[in-house]
């Protein structure tokens, strides 16, 4: 990997972690596959599985070479810039059966990443991550991986922000966060800080992106929705 960046104590960005002909072949594996649904990959007890596909080994590479032991990795793909409004990643089977207080129990994956592999000229669509102030229950949490996994203390409604991180689409950047951030994706660019309105409509067809999403997990989630297939 090269040029690395420190943006934030949770947030790095890495550029260039796959030469253009790589990231060619990456992002035809995946429009064969063409999967938005999400998928889990077991790596095993001692991380001795290096991935069934030709995806799975490329995340599998990653995340040794960011010295991520976390056992499952679950993955999904896009190829269109999508707005997303800001949100944390969280298995979402235990937030609808199980409650804390009046809230569905949140637990957050250990990091979450985005692979840029693809856009075209002009495409910005950035992932905003959202640092907030802590809380009382994370300034007590481990730095365990297994125990942060098992919190569902990590979570929660939103906080006081302190800063947002914008990182915009470059092919061949891995963006990697805190797993409990929260994180949107805008679009238009400029959406939160002028008066351009949202109209997917308008901008369904232009500037393309293509890009991997996949969080690390010491635990599995209990999403039925995840199935651990090829």
């Amino acid at each position: 990997m090269a040029s690395l960046v420190l943006l934030a104590l949770t947030h790095t960005v890495w550029d260039g972690v796959f030469s253009p002909s790589a990231l060619g072949v990456i992002r035809d594996a995946g429009a064969q596959r063409a999967h938005s649904h999400t998928t889990v990959f077991d790596r095993g007890e001692q991380l001795e599985h290096e991935g069934r596909t030709l995806l799975e080994a490329c995340m599998v590479s990653l995340l040794t070479e960011t010295g991520d032991c976390s056992r499952f990795v679950e993955y999904w793909y896009r190829d269109e810039w999508l707005p997303m409004d800001a949100h944390r990643d969280v298995d979402e089977t235990l937030a609808r059966t199980l409650l804390v207080g009046d809230a569905g129990a949140q637990r957050c994956p250990i990091h979450g990443h985005v692979l840029y592999l693809d856009a075209e000229e002009g495409a910005r669509g950035p992932t905003c991550v959202l640092e907030e102030e802590p809380s009382e229950a994370t300034a007590a949490e481990t730095d365990d991986a297994g125990s942060a996994d098992l919190s569902m203390s990590r979570g929660g409604p939103p906080r006081p922000l302190r800063r947002m991180t914008v990182v915009p689409v470059v092919p061949g950047r891995l963006l990697r966060f805190g797993g409990d951030a929260l994180h949107a994706v805008p679009r238009p660019t400029l959406e939160w800080i002028s008066d351009v309105e949202r109209n997917v409509k308008e901008f369904k067809t232009q500037f393309p992106e293509v890009f991997y999403l996949f969080t690390s997990l010491a635990l599995r989630y209990h999403s039925p929705e995840s199935p651990n297939k090829n």
